[in-house]
């Protein structure tokens, strides 16, 4: 599709292996915590169920954040996966306006700072 489409370019293949680590660190921290939060379950589907079903509901993947109600945009704001869709969608011009993807990282970093903390208080 990205060839199809003509948005790959040299800029993009430079792109896509940081992307790639970003996406990856991410997921692995949002499991870390989902699986600190199963220890102190006895059913982990219920919890997978309220956390990672919404993520991808209100992250974007299906619907453009954008098309929100507020309510769902502030929502989506706690999800690491909608700040990785944005820069995705800005790596591969799917998203055409250029300024906020310095936002979407910060907002990444301060998401994932903030499960490592509460993976850290939840372990403690």
């Amino acid at each position: 599709m990205i060839i199809y489409t003509g948005t790959l370019t040299s800029e993009n293949l430079f792109l896509m292996p940081v992307i790639l680590l970003l996406l990856l660190v991410s997921s692995t921290i949002w499991g870390g915590m989902l699986n600190i939060i199963f220890m102190f379950s006895r059913d982990a589907s219920i919890i997978m169920n309220i956390l990672d079903t919404p993520m991808t509901l209100f992250s974007g993947t299906r619907v453009p954040v954008s098309s929100f109600p507020q309510w769902a945009k502030i929502v989506s704001l706690i999800f690491p996966l909608t700040y990785c869709i944005n820069l995705i969608r800005f790596v591969f011009s799917f998203q055409k306006s250029g300024e906020g993807w310095l936002t979407n990282l910060a907002g990444l970093i301060i998401c994932l700072i903030v499960m490592i903390v509460i993976s850290l208080i939840l372990v403690k």
